[in-house]
């Protein structure tokens, strides 16, 4: 559900000095990219899932969690996307050269969506729809995201969600 929900960040920085006496130094937040359900089916690489909080908000929870000494790390899933993924979407709308976005886009196909292509996806769920990372432009707009994070966000690392059946060379 896209539409605005009570943030979470709040909720969590309450638990930071509960954190500081435990001896915690680093938290994993999983998954909190924007997406339609799970978390896992990313919709938008660039903004934080509004049911958790604003980009702005979660550079301040960054931050506080930086002052207590806890470094942050997100999830995040680059294997594939959410089917309201824009380029994705862009694909559906018939623009064609979108294909080379995704893994295994064969146009002689059809899925149980009713879409007039058949795609890879994650473990036979074609709501998550995966990345050919070797796509010169997918592989960049995911790198940019992941520079994003890091340099305008404050992350400290990142998790690779479903690393077991990702590109290797994308990975490098």
């Amino acid at each position: 559900d896209y539409q605005q929900q009570e943030h979470k960040a709040e909720i969590l920085e309450k638990y930071i000095p509960h954190l500081c006496s435990l001896g915690v130094n680093a938290v994993l937040l999983s998954p909190v990219l924007q997406s339609r359900s799970h978390g896992y089916d990313v919709t938008d690489y660039f903004n934080i899932d509004n049911r958790f909080c604003t980009n702005d908000e979660f550079r301040e929870l960054v931050d506080r969690f930086h002052k207590a000494g806890i470094k942050v790390v997100l999830d995040s899933v680059y294997n594939h996307c959410g089917r309201d993924f824009a380029a994705f979407q862009a694909l559906c709308a018939g623009k064609n050269e979108n294909a080379e976005w995704f893994s295994g886009v064969n146009f002689g196909g059809s899925t149980p969506y009713g879409d007039p292509f058949d795609y890879d996806n994650w473990s036979g769920h074609y709501e998550l729809v995966k990345f050919n990372l070797q796509s010169s432009q997918a592989k960049e707009y995911l790198l940019n995201a992941t520079r994003f994070w890091i340099r305008e966000l404050g992350i400290d690392g990142m998790r690779l969600d479903s690393a077991n059946v990702m590109d290797f060379e994308f990975m490098k």
